[in-house]
């Protein structure tokens, strides 16, 4: 997804839903390349049926983690 379309999808998202995803992105310090592959992840589990809210409180609960060489990293 193009920076231009992940910026048009976030926008149809509800707002409850973009704030929960502009607080993880300030929390796992989200790059430019982040946001349009998070955007494109939400819109395909929503196109699949998920509740926004449960995406949401995911959002707004869950920090991401990365493993290398056996460690979490924040």
């Amino acid at each position: 997804m193009t920076p231009e379309a992940a910026r048009l999808t976030f926008a149809t998202f509800l707002p409850d839903l973009k704030a929960a995803m502009k607080g993880a992105a300030i929390r796992n310090a989200w790059s430019a390349e982040t946001w349009p592959m998070q955007v494109e992840l939400v819109a395909d589990a929503l196109l699949r049926g998920n509740d926004p809210e449960v995406l949401a409180t995911a959002y707004s609960t869950i920090t991401e983690k990365i493993l290398c060489n056996g460690e979490t990293l924040k």
